[in-house]
Formats: C-alpha cells, structure tokens, sequence
C-alpha cells in the first residue's frame, strides 16, 4: 500500500460523509469511531456493535463516556441511536460519569436561567438593555436553589423593580 494510500490520510484529504463506516472500523482509532454516525453506515447491525465494542475497550473511564456522548450524539437516525443505547443499557456508571453529571447541572441551570428570562419578559416590558443585564446577572449565579428561588420571585413580584432587587440581593 503506498504512503498516500493509507485509510487515515484518505480520511482527513475526504470529506467524512463519503468516507464508509467499515474503513473508520479498520483504522483502529476509538477517538475516530465517535464520528461513525457520519460516515456511510451499509449494515449498522453489524457496525455499531463493533464500534460500542472497541469504544469499551477505552480503560479510561471518563474518555469512554465522552466517546460513547459524542457517538450518540452523531447518530443521525433514531433508529441507530436507540440500537446504540440498547447496546449500552449493561454499561454500568457510563450516563453517571463526572463529565456527563456536570453536563446535566450546566443544562439544569440553562433551564432555570431561560425560564426566568421568559417568565420575567412575559409579566413585565423588559427594554433590550435591562434583558440583557438580567440575563448577565442570571449567568453569574451558579446554585439552582438560588434561580429556584429567583423563579418563585419572578412569578411573584409586583413590579420589575421588585424583581431586579431580588435578583441583586441572590
């Protein structure tokens, strides 16, 4: 096989939709398998248990559930998504790890965040720059009992004022 031949320099000189799932398989790469979903996938049956075999072979806890996230994440149909979390259902502590734990709370904390913008611009005319200043205010707090709290006061007050004070004291 000559150097320019190789299957790791095809992939990077080809566009990875055009690139099949079996060559990504064959070069032995867990961090590249993350990216199967993007390839062309001709039998997932057999591929995808291949791939969440080889990517539970990675001894590192934390960078297994990173790359069983990002191939979930890459799968473009449902159906290959739920055949993958089928394949995962027995992978004990995987959907627990410090990484994803961290990604919930950062989502949770969106949540709140949102549903406070939305509920506080619904109940009272907020102009542009107050928005975004009670948006940046919301961004420095990092607790979720204190945007509970802030969402309880936001459904509550009787006036932006009110709010705005509320929020300043958090």
């Amino acid at each position: 096989m000559a150097a320019t031949d190789h299957p790791l320099k095809r992939l990077v000189s080809t566009c990875i939709t055009e690139f099949a799932s079996e060559e990504l398989l064959a070069l032995g790469q867990p961090a590249l398998l993350a990216l199967v979903g993007q390839t062309r996938v001709a039998q997932p049956a057999v591929i995808l248990p291949a791939v969440v075999a080889r990517l539970r072979a990675v001894a590192d806890a934390e960078l297994r559930g990173r790359l069983f996230t990002a191939l979930l994440a890459l799968l473009p149909v449902g159906e290959m998504i739920e055949m993958v979390e089928r394949l995962l259902e027995d992978e004990t502590g995987l959907f627990d790890s410090p990484y994803l734990r961290r990604i919930r709370e950062e989502g949770a904390l969106a949540v709140w965040r949102r549903i406070i913008v939305e509920t506080v611009t619904s109940r009272f005319a907020l102009p542009p720059d107050v928005l975004q200043q009670v948006q940046q205010a919301l961004e420095m707090r990092s607790e979720e009992t204190v945007l509970a709290q802030l969402f309880t006061v936001a459904l509550h007050s009787a006036s932006l004022a009110e709010f705005r004070e509320a929020l300043e004291q958090a």
